[in-house]
């Protein structure tokens, strides 16, 4: 099975912030996509994901995006939210990146997850030390 087409879309910290709230209006509006319903179950998990950045900006990049489907079956008009996906942390000493890649439930088993993946993979190959760092010297 190939992986479907993706895009990852960042979710900045007021974005984080939003959902965390329960607020999925404005965390709509502020990242520019209509984010589903399902996102407003995970409170506690988004709170996770603004403290980290908040307390470390340069995280922000890594830390969680939405998976939009890029799949002509799925997309109507505007891009599909099927999930999310990120890093749970920087890379450590040796590189290495724990990634998370839940998928909402109505577009589970369509490769979405694996699409994600591979899409956040190849940010790594791009990116070897992440997007924060890899402008340093």
């Amino acid at each position: 099975m190939t992986a479907p087409e993706v895009r990852l879309h960042h979710l900045d910290l007021a974005v984080l912030r939003a959902l965390d709230a329960g607020d999925l209006v404005t965390a709509g509006a502020t990242a520019g996509l209509a984010i589903p319903a399902d996102f407003a179950r995970q409170v506690g998990m988004w709170g996770m994901f603004a403290e980290r950045v908040a307390s470390n900006p340069r995280d922000g990049d890594r830390t969680v995006t939405t998976v939009l489907a890029e799949d002509a079956t799925v997309v109507a008009e505007d891009a599909t939210v099927v999930g999310h996906a990120g890093f749970h942390a920087a890379p450590d000493a040796r590189g290495m990146v724990e990634v998370g890649h839940p998928t909402l439930h109505e577009h589970r088993c369509r490769g979405f997850a694996r699409g994600a993946v591979v899409a956040l993979l190849e940010r790594c190959r791009r990116e070897p030390q992440g997007p924060a760092r890899a402008s340093e010297g």
